[in-house]
């Protein structure tokens, strides 16, 4: 384990710290979200469930709530029926000051379309964290311009 918490990198072991901030926390938390990211543009489901905890509750625009790792593969298993794939591009990921388990992300999200077609669209992202594990991922973006064109393609 790294004893310098003001260089942690994505390999080290994080310390288990409750009811205070400690330097490298924001660090770890920052490098679990970025992996996400990296995993979810790369298409592995797997990737981004190894980083939430098995309850984890997310929606994503005006879909309902769901609940559990299952549940998100099943949502994220339904986008990927609508797109060949996506890349995001993160402006900004910051932690709340008065609740550090919370993130907010701003980012630009290109998804590519089943004809090759792509959509930029703005996002923005809040996640709660327990731990070093995702429990919350809630993503604010208006999905219809990309499935617009599988609708109109659909005919």
């Amino acid at each position: 384990m790294n004893d310098d918490l003001t260089s942690l990198t994505a390999d080290d072991e994080y310390p288990q710290v409750t009811g205070i901030a400690v330097t490298g926390i924001p660090a770890m938390r920052r490098a679990v979200l970025m992996r996400v990211f990296e995993a979810m543009d790369d298409g592995d489901v797997d990737g981004m469930v190894a980083h939430m905890t098995d309850d984890v509750v997310t929606r994503l625009g005006n879909e309902d709530e769901v609940r559990g790792t299952a549940a998100f593969r099943a949502l994220f298993g339904h986008v990927g029926q609508a797109v060949k794939g996506l890349r995001h591009e993160v402006f900004g990921l910051w932690h709340a000051v008065e609740d550090f388990d919370v993130w907010v992300a701003q980012l630009r999200v290109t998804y590519t379309r089943l004809d090759d077609s792509t959509v930029t669209l703005p996002c923005c992202n809040m996640f709660r964290m327990r731990g070093e594990l995702v429990a919350e991922y809630r993503v604010y973006v208006d999905i219809n311009p990309v499935l617009a064109g599988r609708q109109e393609s659909d005919g």
